[in-house]
């Protein structure tokens, strides 16, 4: 006997699955040509080229090996075996390895927890493009100065829009919306929500593989233990009263929200294994910069270190492509710490090679090249706060800027307000990114 199993449904929606019972192999595989080509309008026999249609199922790929043990297996970290990390660090450990922080990112994401581990880097990549497709065409019905075709060529954007917006959601399907209309990604505000979604995919999925790494060895060596190995850097608690701390500190103190303090509870300098012959080479115009990100991506970052973000995830105002986003204002790169209220928030401080610099006032007309011709290493993007340069510090060879915020005056003596609140730096090579420091706070 043989069993045929169909299932299908809605994005983001276990779907509907039926069994069949089939005497013969052949009058299986026939019921399910059937089936196919009635949900999908598809034959099966040219699957190859699948091509969508209208009000029907469509494919979504996913990745071809034995997912559905992987799926099924919660991390367990839980064990009697030991640790041999100092207090500090083992607390450090105990918070990054929660498993439930992959649980809460899921949700705060949206994100179907059982397409973590399905989706190949392929399907990642489609999806990126085809972001990079709806943000070209929201930028084009933002500045059509037609005034007369405006309307015919906004209903016509907006078709395309719709369209990949739909391919996208095949890509990628999202958690909850099992009975609500999903929204096409007209504007930029939904478009940076799957940017952040497509990225924390990637750093979610490596931190699952090591927590199911470290259960599956629990015996021999503590989880906590193992997950430190692997991330390939050295972490040490600075002492309170060290230099180091103390600068740090006053960057904080002098940068932050004045109505939202930081409690800092720890600071954890950090040596990666990775090399850095290109530090060593390159000397000057070093500075240490702050960078935001959520708990659950800390594992993955310390491991892989700071990647060029998808279509510039960490943007505000225009897009200034892809790249890896700093902030010399520790209020700014908080914004971007979760999760949010009283919970354990965590970020990078960074010592970051500016080498050539192009400076960009976004309030003004002013336009900047691309990257890509090699003219400039980094792109600062001028904003209205910023720390007092004047009591900028250099320290072993890295500039600090410890002065407290201020904002540029005209010469009328008023602030000069532009459309960025604080500045960012914009470095498009990773080589030029070295993660000096872990902040780990609450508010």
């Amino acid at each position: 006997m043989y069993v045929l199993f169909t299932q299908w449904g809605r994005v983001g929606d276990d779907g509907q699955c039926q069994k069949t019972p089939f005497p013969f192999l052949t009058e299986a595989i026939q019921e399910f040509q059937k089936i196919f080509r009635r949900k999908s309008g598809n034959s099966w026999d040219n699957v190859k080229s699948f091509t969508p249609q209208k009000k029907k199922y469509c494919l979504v790929e996913l990745e071809k090996r034995c997912h559905h043990q992987k799926n099924n297996i919660k991390p367990n970290l839980k064990t009697e075996t030991p640790s041999k990390l100092p207090k500090p660090l083992y607390k450090l450990m105990d918070i990054l390895t929660n498993v439930s922080l992959l649980e809460q990112s899921s949700k705060r994401l949206r994100a179907s927890d059982k397409w973590l581990g399905y989706l190949p880097e392929k399907a990642l990549q489609k999806a990126e493009s085809l972001l990079q497709e709806i943000r070209q065409l929201i930028q084009e019905k933002n500045e059509s100065s037609d005034i007369y075709n405006a309307q015919e060529c906004s209903a016509e954007i907006i078709e395309k829009i719709i369209k990949l917006s739909e391919e996208y959601y095949f890509t990628v399907p999202v958690h909850g919306f099992e009975y609500e209309k999903l929204c096409p990604l007209y504007d930029v505000q939904l478009l940076r929500n799957q940017m952040e979604l497509i990225n924390n995919l990637q750093h979610i999925e490596l931190a699952k593989e090591l927590f199911l790494a470290a259960q599956l060895r629990k015996n021999e060596i503590n989880p906590k233990d193992y997950i430190y190995h692997c991330l390939g850097s050295k972490i040490q608690l600075l002492e309170e009263d060290s230099v180091e701390a103390q600068l740090i500190l006053q960057y904080i103190h002098n940068t932050e929200n004045d109505n939202r303090r930081a409690k800092i509870q720890a600071i954890y300098q950090i040596q990666r294994e990775v090399s850095s012959e290109f530090f060593q080479k390159n000397t000057r115009k070093h500075m240490l910069l702050w960078h935001g990100t959520s708990a659950e991506n800390v594992l993955s970052i310390l491991t892989r270190g700071l990647r060029v973000a998808p279509l510039g995830v960490r943007l505000t105002g225009s897009m200034f492509g892809k790249g890896i986003y700093f902030a010399d204002m520790f209020q700014k790169s908080q914004g971007y710490c979760y999760p949010g209220n009283e919970q354990t928030k965590f970020m990078f401080l960074c010592e970051v090679f500016l080498g050539k610099v192009h400076q960009t006032d976004m309030s003004s007309s002013d336009s900047f090249p691309e990257p890509s011709k090699h003219c400039y290493d980094t792109l600062h993007a001028l904003g209205t706060w910023h720390p007092n340069p004047a009591q900028s510090v250099s320290w072993q060879g890295r500039e600090i800027t410890l002065g407290p915020k201020e904002a540029d005056i005209d010469l009328k003596k008023k602030i000069i307000h532009r459309s960025l609140k604080f500045n960012e730096y914009v470095v498009f090579e990773p080589s030029h990114v070295c993660i000096r420091y872990l902040v780990q706070f609450r508010i």
